[in-house]
């Protein structure tokens, strides 16, 4: 059983009322030519003053008085995965996945007795 509609249907759906949520335009790509769309801007921007996507510094609080330090993390090219992609479900649901390749990561825990103490550093590589 095939999801995809045929043309005459998408048509007459379309038929007297907009289709484009607000957009100008409204285009469809498969998952595998989505990926290629994103990979083939990652590789084109790569080069250029902060790459395609700008490192990342932040603290984020893992419980029990831990933080991770994250300074300039660095990111691979996105990866869209369509988790749930039958039409006939309600709210379909993708998910965008970037993966660390450069930056440093620091746990630190609060000591209620003195400075935070780092528990572990880490460097990540390309």
């Amino acid at each position: 059983m095939s999801n995809k509609k045929a043309l005459a249907e998408l048509v007459a759906a379309s038929q007297g009322k907009s289709m484009t949520y607000g957009w100008d335009a409204l285009t469809l790509y498969d998952q595998r030519k989505a990926n290629e769309l994103l990979y083939q801007l990652y590789v084109e921007r790569f080069t250029t003053e902060n790459g395609y996507i700008s490192p990342a510094s932040f603290v984020a609080a893992v419980g029990g008085g831990s933080n991770d330090h994250m300074y300039n993390l660095k990111f691979s090219s996105p990866y869209l995965s369509f988790e749930q992609s039958d039409p006939t479900t309600p709210a379909p649901k993708t998910t965008l996945t970037l993966n660390m390749i450069g930056g440093v990561i620091v746990s630190t825990r609060e000591d209620m007795s003195g400075p935070p103490l780092c528990q572990r550093g880490e460097e990540t590589f390309a």
